[in-house]
């Protein structure tokens, strides 16, 4: 009896150390990431980086499932940095909520083994060691795990359509526990705020395959910063890396003519999307004495405008595509 106990014991172990294998989470550093002054290292650092004034970054939100001794490695073949903030991770303050900052510990790669609390949430900013360094790598998160991590997310992109919209994509490696993904926007990297939801295609929350998702954002910003919200069947949450998009959705080779002008202005441009433009003249005192609207085409356009009522002075043409102010000149009226 007292043998069979001992085997009883030994498969319980096997099974507790197979839930508590370790996570890992894939860091895509590429030039579309948020960027940001890294600190030095240290627990906790004291100080900001002098050759990383302008490092890429990528976040990843960690709640730790119970208290212990966490260790976060990277596996990369590159130059990496990684640094722990408790609660809240501000890039424009990088030393605040800042516990440790590590570089270098296991060839160019960084680990840190930090004790965390239960039920507090931290983030893990895995970032490139100097200014314009760009990779993909791993962190392995080894840890008194419970459970494992709610989803593992492969590729995680944004890009402009042809119509000037954003499109997410994202694909799932495996889904656990899964309700629905919280899409959420910034145009600083900080503030973010949600624009649309999608359920999980995940059977009762739960996959073992991978699963793709897409996502478009009508109305983008000129410069994005995407990320999404995961929401567990119980209410939990968990936060992706950030992706940013710059609107490229803009007017290009733009010539007004002729100058000055006695009747017709001629305005020639190139669009890349079929968005209308906005066409706004006013006056030296910022009165406006014109507004008028074109549809656009992709490519080559040309409008023209009726100036022959308009007094001789001096105006300010703004044209407006897609929401945003593309292109300012003054006009000479004789």
């Amino acid at each position: 009896m007292k043998k069979l106990y001992l085997i009883v014991l030994f498969f319980m172990a096997a099974f507790t150390m197979k839930a508590q294998s370790p996570q890992t989470i894939i860091v895509d550093l590429n030039a579309s990431s948020p960027t940001f002054n890294r600190p030095l290292a240290g627990t906790p650092p004291t100080g900001l980086s002098a050759v990383g004034t302008s490092v890429y970054y990528s976040v990843f939100a960690f709640t730790a499932p119970v208290s212990g001794s966490y260790a976060f490695t990277a596996i990369g073949s590159y130059d990496n940095f990684g640094v722990l903030y408790s609660n809240a991770f501000n890039p424009l303050s990088p030393l605040t909520n800042a516990m440790s900052a590590s570089d270098d510990v296991i060839g160019s790669n960084y680990q840190i083994t930090q004790n965390l609390v239960a039920g507090t949430t931290y983030y893990l900013v895995s970032t490139s060691f100097s200014n314009g360094a760009t990779g993909t790598y791993n962190v392995t998160i080894n840890g008194p795990f419970l459970t494992p991590l709610p989803v593992t997310l492969g590729e995680f992109t944004a890009e402009l359509n042809e119509s000037g919209m954003a499109k997410l994509n994202w694909n799932t490696v495996t889904e656990q526990n899964n309700a629905y993904f919280n899409i959420q926007r910034s145009t600083n990297g900080q503030d973010f705020k949600t624009i649309g939801s999608l359920t999980t295609q995940a059977v009762d929350g739960n996959s073992q395959r991978e699963l793709n998702y897409s996502y478009i954002d009508a109305t983008p910003a000129s410069t994005n910063y995407y990320r999404l919200e995961q929401v567990d069947i119980d209410g939990k949450k968990s936060l992706s890396r950030t992706v940013r998009l710059d609107n490229a959705s803009q007017l290009n080779g733009v010539s007004v003519y002729p100058s000055p002008v006695t009747r017709e202005l001629n305005i020639r441009y190139s669009a890349n999307s079929t968005h209308a433009v906005a066409i706004r003249i006013s006056d030296m005192t910022g009165k406006t004495v014109l507004n008028t609207t074109f549809n656009v085409t992709k490519g080559i356009n040309e409008n023209h405008i009726d100036l022959s009522t308009l007094p001789a002075a001096t105006y300010v043409l703004d044209m407006q595509y897609n929401g945003q102010t593309s292109f300012r000149q003054t006009v000479i009226k004789q």
